[in-house]
């Protein structure tokens, strides 16, 4: 059995495999599976489970990647320009270590069940210049699934890093214990925090409960005239 396919096995069954158990250890528990989120922007996102895989890049160093697909629909009566975008790599907390992670946009395909994602895939993936950008136009009632992954070294003692789902800024409060990148968000104003994007990672995660928590910007979205 490939190496690939060992470590896949393994973060799925970290992953996904006890959803059920209880908080311990005064981790924070996450429930991710099938998370639904509906705000005064019209959108609706709902988050799947995680999902995990392994894979080498071109020079043999492995990595371990945690994706999660997410459905976001316009349930608004106007068209919205829904905007996602990532930097090429993110630091972990700095008690955690000086390693980096990145997260890029999957292709929706290699995600249906039966598609094995192979070592040749991912790289020319990471090669593709646009990997992490979206920019879609969502008009009402219509929806838009998109795959975001997360990827990270594989090394011993390296604190596992999770991706628990896209959520709209304006629900800080309800994330309090996580901490928050990119926008000083106390000096916006509340229409432009209304209409931001961020994706929630989790650190140093065993099945839904994590150490602690950012909130990553990375996107926004605009209503169109029709």
């Amino acid at each position: 059995m490939k190496l690939r396919t060992i470590v896949g096995v393994l973060l799925v069954l970290i992953i996904c495999s006890c959803i059920q158990k209880k908080s311990q250890d005064k981790l924070n528990t996450e429930n991710y599976s099938n998370q639904r989120n509906e705000s005064k922007s019209g959108l609706r996102i709902e988050n799947s489970p995680t999902r995990g895989t392994g894979f080498s890049d071109l020079s043999g160093k492995k990595y371990g990647m945690v994706y999660i697909t997410t459905t976001i629909t316009n349930d608004s009566t106007i068209p919205i320009l829904l905007q996602i975008a990532f930097s090429k790599e993110y630091d972990y907390p700095p008690s955690y270590g000086d390693e980096q992670f990145k997260i890029i946009i999957l292709p929706n395909e290699w995600t249906q069940a039966g598609v094995e994602i192979t070592d040749d895939m991912m790289n020319e993936l990471l090669q593709t210049k646009n990997k992490h950008f979206l920019n879609e136009t969502l008009k009402p009632n219509k929806r838009l699934v998109a795959t975001i992954g997360l990827i990270r070294p594989i090394r011993p003692n390296l604190c596992s890093a999770t991706p628990y789902g896209l959520l709209e800024i304006s629900e800080k409060e309800n994330f309090t214990s996580c901490s928050w990148t990119t926008i000083d968000y106390n000096n916006q104003n509340q229409s432009y925090i209304d209409l931001s994007i961020g994706l929630k990672v989790g650190f140093c995660t065993t099945c839904e409960t994590y150490k602690s928590c950012k909130i990553i910007s990375c996107g926004e979205i605009s209503f169109l005239k029709n």
